[in-house]
């Protein structure tokens, strides 16, 4: 046993000790030995118990990988912060023709970057409450695109490898909203 365990250490421990109690709660509820007055309540608490255990689970994933975590955070910062500054270098060096690109690129960039710092960013002031409605609306939107082109497939008016491609795409776009 470890004298002066890390505070990372201690709330691993503390997690894993809460979902052994949670567990026996479970098992009180299954194995009969007690019930919340009716059959309903009583499944609905087992649920609940179940469901603390794997939000406890996904927690102490966290605490236990900590280090990677923020060392990845940090990591998606360089990369996303590297990538705008060559949006800009690049903006001087092309016609003005394409400023629109340009914006464009930077504004996404920029969102992403102020999502990653967990803040709003001068030229972006998306609040978190906008960026949730902006995620939902977009995950809408790529379903109904998804839905539509297999519509058309259906009414023959794309073949099956036309539509693969487009799910292809559709999966990516589905991928980067959930990873941001």
């Amino acid at each position: 046993m470890v004298d002066n365990p890390s505070p990372d250490i201690v709330k691993y421990c503390d997690l894993m000790e809460e979902i052994k109690l949670r567990m026996n709660v479970i098992d009180f509820f299954i194995y009969g030995r007690g019930h919340a007055l009716y059959p309903t309540p009583t499944l609905e608490s087992g649920c609940l118990q179940l469901r603390k255990v794997l939000e406890l689970i996904a927690f102490g994933s966290l605490v236990a990988n900590k280090g990677a975590y923020i060392a990845e955070e940090e990591a998606r910062h360089i990369i996303t912060s590297t990538a705008l500054t060559h949006l800009e270098g690049a903006r001087g060096e092309d016609l003005q023709d394409f400023a629109a690109v340009y914006d464009d690129l930077a504004r996404r960039y920029t969102r992403r970057l102020a999502s990653l710092s967990h803040e709003n960013s001068d030229d972006d002031t998306m609040s978190n409450q906008e960026l949730a409605r902006y995620r939902k609306i977009l995950g809408e939107l790529l379903r109904l695109e998804r839905r539509t082109a297999v519509r058309l497939r259906n009414e023959g008016r794309i073949n099956d490898e036309v539509l693969r491609k487009i799910e292809h795409e559709l999966d990516l776009s589905e991928t980067r909203l959930t990873l941001s």
